[in-house]
């Protein structure tokens, strides 16, 4: 859009929080281990043979991706309740 770099830098500096970042992060941390959970656990019950393997691979994603879904969800109720 034509900003300069130092205006969007002071920006972010005055909007951006270490409350907002940490969150963040928590975030990032929570919604990983929640997908190598799932990842690890379609694996485990993958059965023998080729079609087993690619109908685990889909259960694992569309599995992580609800999880995540309402992880978010709960995160975001709790953190509005929370006032952060």
């Amino acid at each position: 859009m034509g900003f300069p770099l130092v205006t969007i830098y002071h920006q972010m500096a005055q909007t951006l929080g270490y409350k907002d970042i940490l969150i963040g992060v928590g975030k990032g941390v929570i919604f990983g281990a929640l997908i190598a959970g799932v990842g690890c656990l379609r694996g485990l019950q993958t059965r023998q043979g080729p079609s087993a393997v690619g109908e685990s691979t889909t259960r694992s994603v569309v599995t992580g991706i609800l999880l995540v879904i309402v992880a978010d969800a709960v995160i975001a109720v709790l953190l509005y309740f929370l006032h952060l």
